[in-house]
């Protein structure tokens, strides 16, 4: 075996074509968290299709292994601020302390 069967792996592409697919997996990850987690999920100011959801959900769980439920209470978490005795403020309608 060569050195080049195993730099270029199973896809035997060459070394434009590694910095294509790098750039797309990038991509869809950078949109998966900014679409998905972010404006739908934290939000809820887009609503996705279901297939983009599971597109999205299952794109972050293969890259990163972070579950995501739906409807987890991520607002209001993200939704807090701390008071200087410690004590969690909610800034968002609807949260509790």
């Amino acid at each position: 075996m060569h050195l080049s069967e195993y730099l270029y792996g199973v896809l035997d592409l060459d070394f434009w074509g590694y910095v294509i697919i790098t750039f797309l997996m990038v991509q869809l990850a950078m949109m998966s968290v900014t679409l998905y987690l972010h404006r739908d999920q934290a939000h809820r100011a887009v609503n996705l299709h279901p297939a983009l959801k599971h597109l999205f959900r299952l794109w972050i769980w293969m890259t990163s292994g972070m579950g995501t439920r739906p409807g987890s209470g991520s607002r209001c978490i993200a939704s807090t601020m701390r008071a200087a005795s410690g004590r969690v403020i909610p800034i968002a309608p609807g949260c509790s302390a």
